[in-house]
Formats: C-alpha cells, structure tokens, sequence
C-alpha cells in the first residue's frame, strides 16, 4: 500500500494513476473481514473506488470499481444491520433503532430495506411499551 501511496505522491499526473488508485483499493477491500468485525477496511477501500469514479470514470478500472463499491456497501450494509440485531437482542431498543434508520437511509437497496423496516417497528414497538411503564 505505501508503495503505492509513494507513487502517486510523486508522480501525480502519471498514465498509471488509475491503475494505482484501483490497488489502493484492492488492498484495503482484500481486508475486508466478516461482518462481526471493524468495517474500516471496507470504509477505505470504498472511498478509493468512489474515488477512482470520480477522477477517471471512464478507465476501464472503474468499471472493475464499480462492482467491488457494490461489494463494500453490501459489507457495510450486513454490518450495520448485525449491529441492530445486536442491541435489539440486548434490550437496546433505542440504539437498534438508530442502527436500522441509519441502514435504510445510506444503504436502502442493498437487500437488508424489508428486515431493517419490521426491525424498526419492533423497536418502536418496545420503546412505547418502556415509556408506559414509567
């Protein structure tokens, strides 16, 4: 990964950029464990493709890209909806609650939409039961 970062500090106007920016990527995305453990190997390899998008759309490694972006959010996705699941499990009503928004409003396509919504009922359910007991 330094060796990258290097040639690209030094030679920021080189053909091989995009090149480059793809195996930054690569080598966090490479890292991406399971969706139990720390996401910021998917979190940074996810900004280095959005970034290689940005910069170079039409490199033919964008297109390559675009696919491991997809595989990032997915990660992402799965990850906060464990996290939800986790509190919700715990009694952490409130906490599971703010996991499943967050996850239906930055990854609403990812396949996770329909059991983070019955979550967020549920949530809402067990909250309104708490405040009545009070």
């Amino acid at each position: 990964l330094e060796a990258y970062i290097e040639f690209e500090r030094f030679h920021p106007k080189n053909k091989s950029i995009p090149y480059v920016i793809y195996q930054r990527g690569m080598c966090s995305f490479l890292r991406m464990s399971t969706i139990d453990r720390d996401q910021s190997s998917a979190k940074k390899a996810l900004k280095e493709f959005e970034r290689l998008q940005k910069e170079f759309p039409t490199n033919p490694f964008s297109l390559q890209a675009q696919r491991n972006i997809r595989k990032c959010l997915i990660n992402l996705a799965e990850y906060e909806y464990y996290v939800g699941h986790f509190y919700f499990k715990s009694g952490h009503y409130l906490a599971a609650l703010r996991r499943f928004e967050y996850l239906i409003q930055h990854y609403p396509d990812l396949g996770q939409y329909g059991k983070a919504l019955i979550y967020i009922a549920r949530c809402r359910e067990k909250l309104a039961e708490e405040k009545s007991l009070l």
